[in-house]
This record gives structure tokens, sequence and C-alpha cells, in this order.
């Protein structure tokens, strides 16, 4: 029979994220939320507890640990906060592990180290002209011309994010390093 149960590691790395966060986070969520601000600080503080390279491997700068403890970890921070459970899965599942997966080694260490370590933050952007970030509202139509034969062609509009630069990150926008803002 399969044991479900965590294990010791699990167990600790629960306790500590649920500990941190409403130690750290839960305070000042409600005035954070009203005032629609996020507090940048709240960024080196994951680093250090090792969450923004919780299941990247520790010659890489992660911490090692295993998918479920990157679960386990977004549970914890969905409770207190939806806002970091989605950073936190934006920046590890979206890009720190496609970047393990099929990254070069030349990719692996300009972007995943100092993103497992915390020094540069992932981010996802998603806007469409009749959709906004609604990703299932966006549209697409196909269209016949006289050159494609019996194929159709794809057209599509894009947009572009109004706020550049207002978040940190490894994509073609400049980085900032949280920790030296503390």
């Amino acid at each position: 029979m399969m044991n479900l149960d965590l294990t010791e590691e699990q167990q600790l790395l629960e306790q500590s994220v649920r500990e941190w966060a409403a130690r750290a986070v839960a305070p000042r969520i409600r005035e954070l939320d009203r005032a629609h601000q996020f507090d940048p600080g709240i960024l080196p503080q994951m680093a250090e507890l090792g969450l923004l390279g919780i299941c990247v491997p520790p010659e890489l700068g992660g911490a090692g640990m295993d998918y479920l403890a990157l679960g386990l970890a977004s549970e914890e921070l969905e409770y207190v906060d939806t806002s970091l459970r989605v950073i936190l899965s934006v920046h590890v599942g979206l890009n720190c592990l496609t970047l393990l997966s099929w990254g070069t080694d030349d990719q692996k260490q300009r972007y995943l180290v100092p993103q497992a370590q915390g020094k540069k933050i992932a981010t996802y952007g998603l806007t469409e002209p009749s959709a906004g970030s609604d990703a299932r509202g966006s549209r697409s139509a196909t269209s016949r011309t006289i050159s494609s034969s019996s194929r159709g062609a794809i057209s599509r509009r894009r947009s572009s994010a109004t706020r550049p630069g207002s978040a940190p990150s490894s994509s073609n926008a400049p980085s900032r390093d949280f920790r030296a803002a503390r």
C-alpha cells in the first residue's frame, strides 16, 4: 500500500510557511488589498525561506525540494493571500521549472540561478484587445487566403502591457535586485 503521509521535511515546510505568512503577511493584507498595493519587501522574505526556488536543485540555487513541496507552499500562501500564491506559481511553476526542463546551460546560469535565489522575479503578462487579462475571452479568427490553398491563416491582434517595468522580471524588461532593496 502506498504511504500518502507527508514527510517530516514537508510537514516542517508547511508549518514554516503557515507561521511566516501569519506573521509577515496576514497583519497587513487587508490594508494592502484596500490600497491596491503589493509590498515588494515580501519577496526577499520568500527567497530567504527558499520558496522562490523551492523545487529547483541546490546546484542551481534552489532548495531542492519536490513538487509536492511547491503544492504545499502554494496552499499555505493561498490561505492568506492569493496574490502570493500566484506569484509563486508563476515564478516557480511557469518559469523556473520551464528553464529547468528545457533551458540551455547558459539560460539556466543567466536566468534560473538568480530566479531560484530570489534575485530576479519571473513574471507573466497577459492582455488581449477584446479581453484584457481574461485568457478565455481572447479571440482568434481564421480566414482563407488565395495563396494558402486549403489551409486557413490565423490572424491575431496583440496588445502590450501598459505598465512595463512596474514589476521586476527575468523577461526582456530590466531586472531589479530585491535583496539590495532591503
